[in-house]
């Protein structure tokens, strides 16, 4: 499992990607506020050909904090 980390918004919110060997990701926190940021979240996840299962904020603990797999 691995890590993307970005920083967004005027509040300089933290959004991540976890995402692993499968190629499948979950946005965790996704704070886009301008088209720009979330132009470069997809870019991200395009570049990569991920897969986007999830988009939460609930899940960050469970995944981050615990090591539990996301799949």
């Amino acid at each position: 499992m691995q890590i993307q980390s970005f920083t967004f918004n005027p509040f300089d919110e933290n959004t991540y990607i976890v995402y692993d060997e499968t190629k499948e990701c979950v946005i965790i926190d996704p704070g886009c506020y301008m088209d720009e940021e979330k132009k470069e979240l997809v870019a991200f996840i395009d570049e990569k050909n991920y897969l986007l299962l999830f988009c939460s904020i609930r899940i960050a603990m469970l995944i981050i904090f615990s090591g539990t797999s996301f799949v």
